[in-house]
């Protein structure tokens, strides 16, 4: 046994891989230092109630020689006192930890899905902000219940609030798991239920979330009639009031021929309404940005017995979308004087123009309908393509991004956030392109500014719109090789 020194335990050497050695310190019983193959820890170890207790008191150099003595002295008191030191610990440990520290483990630890964790963490930094920092027995019920009411009373509502104190209590669960119910001896959030103050979730009237889509369609397919389960995937969204409609008067000659004139055949104005209502319904994608989709179609007749005739029949058809929309999203009402205008701009381009304007506003429409980012990039760097490639693949994302940034203009920093949005947005299909995946949780650093991949799509979008529209207003699609050398107002 020697007396505990800095240059003694300096000159220590350390031990093998898996091996750990004790040194004792002759002044104060119950010290000693730990040495293992990476670290020098002292420790104090005593017999407690027949058994050995051995406690961490802190790693060297971090902690003094004398300082690692008073601690180690005042826990020699605690065991004369018939206190076991371990259980201190805890408590001392139960006393000082955070919400927060309590939160960040319970994430490290838990095997939870990216999206679970991106909820989690929104609902803490927007609800439970001003608690992180509180020790995890200063949250008391009185306090629950009234953030509870505060959330539900908010525009989040009372699901959402209710799930804040269902991932509050889990995480406080978790803590009593880690600390011992002796030291966190309630859960605050328990109060809810022993005042039966949960409020009742309303019945849901809007539509699905992102991550509820996948259990909606597997309970579908494991139907037993395989009809039945394909049906509400096909047709939900007939189930969503209109909220415009565009009308066209058409007569359509002749509606019968006689069979015995076999040169005789219905007019093909019905199929030139029909395209020139699908254009209008695609070309007001553009105006929001929106995902505009025809969804129904109908039709009356003047003559009241063939009305009566298509009504038994069925005049009402519905459309079948390659890519349905996760969710109904709320759009603003349509701009009484720029959508009309892009409309008849549209409709007035040259044939060659409009096809590729077209393809672009297909895609732009599509990437809204997206779940997944990289998706949407995929779809936003075609609709990008379509209207800024040269048919030259060579440094394709170079000319997108300076072609865009010219073209749509600002100042210099809308210039270089414009650019630093593409460039990120081809990141995402690069991701998706080669490991299948993109992480939606993580944020990066735009300008100075932390973005996540949504809201980095979100501006993706909007950019992909003003350029449609630019190029529509313009009548005409650059001339590149003009373009790329010419200077731009």
């Amino acid at each position: 046994m020697q007396k505990l020194t800095k240059t003694y335990i300096e000159r220590l050497p350390k031990v093998a891989d898996g091996k750990q050695a004790f040194h004792w310190d002759s002044e104060q019983r119950g010290l000693g230092l730990r040495v293992t193959s990476g670290t020098k820890a002292f420790v104090f170890q005593r017999r407690v109630n027949g058994k050995t207790a051995r406690v961490t008191i802190g790693a060297w150099p971090d902690m003094t020689v004398d300082d690692a003595r008073e601690r180690a002295r005042k826990m020699a008191v605690m065991v004369d006192d018939g206190i076991d030191p371990r259980r201190q610990a805890k408590k001392d440990q139960a006393a000082n930890t955070t919400l927060k520290q309590t939160f960040e483990k319970f994430l490290s630890e838990r095997k939870l899905k990216q999206r679970t964790q991106y909820d989690y963490q929104r609902y803490f930094n927007i609800h439970l902000t001003d608690w992180l920092d509180k020790t995890i027995n200063e949250i008391d019920g009185d306090m629950v219940i009234k953030r509870y009411k505060k959330i539900a009373e908010s525009s989040s509502g009372q699901a959402q609030a209710s799930s804040v104190m269902r991932v509050l209590r889990s995480v406080i669960n978790f803590a009593q798991a880690d600390l011992g119910k002796a030291h966190i001896p309630e859960n605050p959030v328990a109060t809810l239920t022993a005042k039966r103050a949960w409020l009742k979730d309303n019945a849901r009237t809007d539509h699905l979330r992102q991550h509820e889509i996948k259990p909606f369609v597997d309970a579908l397919r494991s139907l037993d009639n395989p009809t039945m389960g394909a049906y509400p995937i096909a047709t939900m969204l007939d189930f969503n009031p209109p909220k415009s409609a565009l009308v066209v008067c058409r007569q359509i000659e002749p509606f019968t021929c006689d069979p015995d004139e076999l040169n005789q055949f219905p007019s093909d104005e019905f199929a030139k309404t029909y395209e020139l209502l699908s254009d209008i319904a695609i070309v007001l994608t553009a105006v929001g940005p929106r995902a505009s989709m025809p969804i129904v179609q109908w039709f009356t007749f003047d003559d009241p017995d063939l009305e009566d005739a298509s009504m038994m029949s069925g005049s009402r058809r519905g459309y079948l979308h390659e890519i349905l929309p996760y969710g109904y999203t709320k759009y603003p009402l349509l701009d009484p004087v720029e959508a009309p205008e892009i409309v008849r701009a549209f409709l007035k381009l040259h044939p060659k123009t409009k096809d590729r304007v077209r393809l672009a506003l297909h895609r732009l429409n599509q990437a809204q309908r997206r779940r997944n980012p990289g998706d949407q990039a995929v779809e936003l760097s075609t609709a990008f393509e379509t209207l800024l490639g040269d048919g030259n693949n060579h440094e394709m994302t170079h000319k997108i991004k300076v072609r865009l940034v010219r073209l749509l203009g600002g100042d210099k920093d809308a210039r270089k956030r414009n650019a630093a949005i593409i460039s990120k947005t081809y990141d995402f299909r690069s991701k998706l392109v080669h490991t299948g995946d993109v992480n939606i949780v993580k944020q990066v650093t735009i300008c100075d500014q932390k973005m996540s991949a949504s809201e980095i799509i979100e501006a993706a979008i909007a950019m992909c719109a003003e350029l449609i529209k630019k190029i529509i207003q313009q009548g005409s699609i650059p001339q590149w090789e003009s373009f790329d050398i010419t200077d731009q107002a």
